[in-house]
């Protein structure tokens, strides 16, 4: 293939003519209102404007300014003249030097951000304008060439397309499960088991007796204002049936206080302070701090009866975000909401997970919440928060409960960081594939396409590197062909195993989302992905184990046939890995949990920005991480801890979290 400098003057050829506005509107034709990063003209019916224009004609190349490098560019195909604002610019083109769909491609290319970078001042950041685009200089093929690749990227963009599709409908998918969860929950269906298994459990009539009591003491002792009392339940609110040692309550009955913040606050806003919640920071049902904003307040503004406490229910009240919730799970300095939230306080704050839980259920008080708005402005007062009504199990009960959610809900989180890592990985082929098209190493990726074409196994070699499953797959192969054979080898071994060679040898290939589970750190997508693909690929399966708990791996056909990949793969890593599996074959399970656990821990403070120390990694271990590791003593996590020292098994805060950062330490990381 022979790829030719040429000026995009040579082949382009400015359409004249800026027209004032007031000629413009004169002439009673459409203009383009967008153009979309497939290539679709947008006409706006509306004519009359107050801005210059330029005319575009049929059979014209019409290329946006702005977002020109993400797709923007397309030819105006139909009948009549149409008007485009200044932030456009308009062309004839010679269709027998350029095809528009190559060109359309070669502009989402990073070789044409490059070649901003290099031949105009300001780059990538400039509005593309006729005096920028027609002298640049670029390579290319001859026509037919040019159509050649252009319908080969049209048909790797289907399948994207298709596969973006299929990601979308498994994360619409997830979601519903998520919400099936909790709707199961609210409703008493995961616990029945507990139920029947704990029938002489206090019932919840008897915790909100003590709740009464206490808020009426309270009120006696002037700490909190009297209250109008609640409309009493009725049947009809209630919308499912509840375990009969559960009580409907409305949620004011349960609260000290409900509040929201003043308004008026852009008058402290300041660039440190006190943390100043808003409602995009509860849009995702938890509090993330990415986009902090902070405040200074006088020592007696109206403002600080929304202080935000440990234990606080947040709910958004107005906006886009409506009913939004967030638990306040640490504790911070100083904290407040702005007057878009509303701020419920618990009288007893152990109910706050469960609570927490039932808020952000749609087919529970979630919907209930949304009825009460009403209008185009969406909007919920006070009243409607105190009034929605929450179902309360026994207290012991809401502990199961919760426990039961999270567990499900970790699982499920595993899952989405797996979704939208599929989502990830196709925008960075695509990335790819338009930087091999056309950089200068174009002629090999020619070869490549053709190779891909005649389904050449070399080139089915290079689709499968980059597979981030096949990937995946030979490091769980290699770690299974040399560990299988051990009587201690098993799936939760697997799990630790795969998960300290990953971050030890600094694979980031593997790109795993480990969460915390009992027995350590742990990816249940990755696993469930590694041992089909090891299945599919005649390696080795999962199968349970002969008389006893769990599953061991059994050798298929083509067992160690992945070696050469794994070679190919990881040359300069490969006897680190090896290493550690050695090293690791013989040991118990349980020695391998508490090396992960300790080495996850570890990692995580360093990825949080924490001090690292014995202290600190087993306050991780024994306080956040599972109420199982303290059946292990303390003396052999530090003897572990002791060895990975010794054998330089050092975390350097490679990859991904186990947990979210702690919030306290979010907000005491950005104080001065």
């Amino acid at each position: 293939m022979n790829w030719k400098h040429t000026k995009l003057s040579d082949f382009l050829t400015e359409r004249d003519g800026r027209i004032k506005y007031e000629h413009a509107n004169q002439l009673g034709l459409q203009r383009i209102k967008k153009i979309d990063f497939s290539g679709n003209i947008h006409l706006d019916a509306e004519t009359d404007t107050k801005t210059d224009m330029i005319r575009v004609k049929r059979g014209d190349l019409v290329i946006s300014g702005i977002n020109a490098a993400k797709g923007a560019i397309a030819v105006h195909g139909g009948e009549d003249d149409v008007l485009a604002t200044i932030h456009y610019s308009a062309y004839e083109f010679n269709s027998g030097r350029i095809s528009v769909e190559f060109l359309k491609w070669f502009f989402k290319s990073p070789e044409f951000s490059d070649l901003l970078r290099e031949q105009i001042p300001g780059g990538i950041k400039t509005e593309l304008k006729p005096k920028h685009i027609l002298p640049l200089k670029v390579k290319l093929p001859k026509l037919s060439e040019q159509i050649t690749i252009a319908n080969r990227l049209n048909r790797f963009r289907l399948e994207q397309l298709k596969l973006e599709h299929e990601i979308t409908h498994q994360q619409s998918l997830l979601a519903k499960l998520k919400q099936a969860v909790l709707h199961e929950a609210i409703q008493g269906k995961l616990t029945a088991g507990w139920r029947a298994a704990h029938p002489e459990v206090e019932p919840a009539k008897q915790l909100i007796h003590r709740i009464q009591a206490e808020k009426a003491r309270l009120i006696a002792a002037k700490k909190l204002r009297p209250e109008k009392p609640l409309p009493k339940i009725t049947g009809a609110e209630t919308k499912f049936e509840i375990p009969k040692s559960w009580v409907w309550c409305r949620y004011g009955d349960l609260c000290e206080y409900v509040t929201s913040g003043s308004r008026g606050w852009q008058q402290y806003y300041a660039d440190s302070g006190a943390l100043f919640i808003r409602a995009q920071n509860i849009k995702t049902d938890n509090l993330n701090l990415d986009d902090e904003t902070f405040v200074e307040l006088p020592d007696k503004a109206e403002g600080t009866r929304a202080k935000v406490q440990k234990n606080d229910l947040l709910i958004t009240i107005t906006g886009g975000n409506l009913a939004k919730t967030a638990l306040i799970e640490d504790e911070f300095d100083e904290a407040y909401v702005s007057q878009h939230i509303a701020l419920t306080r618990l009288i007893d704050t152990d109910l706050a997970k469960w609570i927490y839980q039932a808020l952000i259920t749609e087919a529970g008080p979630r919907a209930q919440l949304l009825g009460f708005s009403r209008g185009d402005k969406p909007g919920l007062n006070l009243p409607n928060v105190r009034h929605v009504l929450i179902p309360i199990p026994p207290i012991a009960e809401q502990a199961a409960v919760v426990e039961r959610v999270e567990a499900l809900m970790t699982i499920c989180s595993a899952m989405e960081a797996e979704i939208e890592h599929s989502r990830t990985h196709a925008d960075h082929l695509l990335q790819a594939v338009l930087k091999e098209t056309f950089a200068p190493a174009e002629q090999r990726f020619a070869a490549t396409m053709a190779q891909m074409d005649e389904k050449d196994p070399e080139a089915e070699i290079i689709l499968l590197h980059s597979s981030p499953e096949f990937i995946r797959a030979v490091l769980a192969a290699e770690i299974v062909d040399r560990m299988h054979s051990d009587r201690t080898f098993g799936q939760i071994k697997f799990q630790k195993v795969i998960y300290l060679t990953e971050h030890i040898a600094q694979l980031a290939e593997i790109d795993s989302r480990p969460a915390r589970f009992q027995n350590g750190p742990h990816d249940p997508g990755l696993i469930a992905q590694v041992e089909a693909k090891m299945k599919d690929c005649e390696w080795f399966e999962a199968v349970p184990r002969s008389g006893g708990y769990g599953s061991e791996y059994c050798p298929l056909a083509k067992a160690s046939s992945h070696r050469n990949f794994f070679e190919q793969l990881w040359p300069k890593q490969a006897a680190v890995i090896r290493r550690l599996i050695d090293e690791m074959k013989t040991w118990k399970t349980e020695r391998c949990e508490r090396f992960a656990t300790l080495y996850a821990a570890w990692n995580d403070l360093i990825i949080w920005q924490r001090p690292v120390s014995n202290d600190t990694i087993l306050d991780e271990v024994l306080k956040r991480w599972h109420p199982d590791k303290l059946q292990i003593p303390k003396t052999k996590w530090l003897e572990s801890l002791s060895w990975m020292r010794s054998k330089g098994y050092i975390p350097t805060g490679f990859g991904h979290p186990t947990a979210p950062k702690p919030q306290s330490e979010l907000f005491s990381s950005c104080s001065p």
